[in-house]
Order: structure tokens, then sequence, then C-alpha cells
């Protein structure tokens, strides 16, 4: 429903009960409300985000391509699945105006944890010039999201194509060592 709608404002406990073929009270003993649905979907996209992202590296033993991959990995993730990629990002449904999470504990860290990792073994390999791992991660993966974001709503725009732009992205964000 949310790929379908583009987004969550058309979602309620009743239409999903009538998508599924349940009555409206078979769903409220199931589910308090949508903000509960809503967090395990945001939770649910994350965990398949993080494991599109272990996917993609898997077999490749060289850090640099490994973190490339990952990067790349990201951007088709969101790409093919917009409307559930949105939800990640969009309008928090936290009753907590800026709730405290430590990166360990928060929506994503699964995801954020294996970018931050293929940084730190770039930096380990001695092909990354980088002396703050957490700041440089998000860095890289704001300017993914960033990307993923603007290019998807400004397509006329001259952005260059995804694997042009990742590469950019990982080398300049994870301060990747230049081997031209």
């Amino acid at each position: 429903m949310i790929e379908e709608e583009g987004g969550t404002a058309a979602l309620s406990l009743r239409a999903i009960a009538r998508r599924i073929g349940v009555t409206a009270p078979a769903i409220y003993t199931h589910f308090e409300d949508v903000a509960v649905i809503v967090t395990a979907l945001i939770d649910q996209t994350f965990e398949a985000l993080a494991d599109s992202l272990e996917e993609a590296m898997s077999g490749i033993t060289d850090p640099e391509r490994r973190l490339y991959a990952e990067c790349l990995a990201y951007v088709r993730f969101a790409r093919e699945r917009p409307g559930r990629y949105a939800l990640l990002f969009g309008p928090g449904i936290s009753e907590d105006p800026e709730p405290e999470w430590s990166i360990a504990e928060m929506p994503g860290a699964r995801a954020f944890g294996l970018l931050r990792q293929g940084i730190a073994e770039c930096v380990s390999a001695g092909v990354s010039a980088s002396d703050d791992v957490v700041s440089d991660s998000i860095a890289l993966w704001c300017a993914l999201h960033g990307y993923v974001a603007l290019s998807s709503r400004s397509r006329a725009f001259p952005w260059p194509p995804q694997e042009v732009f990742v590469l950019a992205a990982a080398r300049r964000n994870a301060r990747l060592a230049d081997h031209a």
C-alpha cells in the first residue's frame, strides 16, 4: 500500500483490514494503531536495507570495492523501493519530538554500522585517510541519501549516473586515496 500510494497518508487500520480481507474490528485486536504498523515497517525496511548491503559486499575482499558495492547497493535499494525507502526518512511517528538515540539504538543502526565498518576497513587497509570514521560515515550516508532524494525529484538536473556518483561520494567521504 505504501508503494502504491507513495507514502503513509492513505494508511489506516480500516484500509489495511480491507486490503487483507478482514474486518476492521479484527485488525484492532492485533494492532493498537497505524503507528505500530509503520514502526514495524520501518524496522523491517532498515533490516532489508542492511541485508541488501551485506549481500552486495559478500565475496568481495578488497575493502574499497566492498565499500563501493555497499554504497551502490544502498542507492539501488532506495530506487527499487521508493515508497518504503521514503518511509525510513519521512516524518517520524514518535511522540517524543527529539528522541535521544545512540547510534547503536537508532532505527537503521545495523545498516549504518555496515557503512561505518566499510570505512573502518578501508582505514585498516591503509587506503583511507579518515581520522573520524563515524563523522565520515554520516557524511557518506547523507551524500547517498541526498543523491537518491534529489535525483528522484529533480530529473531535469544533469545528475551523473549512479555508478559515477557513488564512486565519487565513497572516495570523497571515506577519504580514500586516489589511485588514478
